[in-house]
């Protein structure tokens, strides 16, 4: 079981990069887009895009986040991090951000 932690941790950090990535990248591809304007069809479409990567980035973050948590209980850790405020923030602010995009 000790083997799936690094895993977890891999899968965290690759949809905390994806998500960052892909916010940073909305938004200049926004200000590109309100250049003329108006966001013609097109511009939309690459939108709605670059939305599902961001969403994407933000699960897989928070579904590693609730593996690690269960598996820090099945291992029997000391410290768990779900009784800490600061982990019962983490995953309310990532679930607003994912319903809001």
């Amino acid at each position: 079981m000790n083997e799936i932690v690094p895993f977890f941790v891999f899968c965290q950090a690759l949809g905390a990069s994806a998500g960052a990535f892909t916010a940073v990248w909305s938004e200049i591809a926004y200000i590109r887009a309100m250049r003329d304007g108006h966001i013609d069809n097109a511009e939309r479409a690459h939108m709605n895009v670059i939305a599902r990567g961001l969403r994407f980035g933000m699960m897989l973050l928070l579904l590693a986040s609730l593996a690690l948590v269960v598996t820090d209980y099945y291992l029997r850790v000391s410290v768990q991090p779900a009784l800490s405020p600061s982990y019962l923030t983490s995953p309310l602010h990532s679930l607003l951000i994912i319903y809001s995009a």
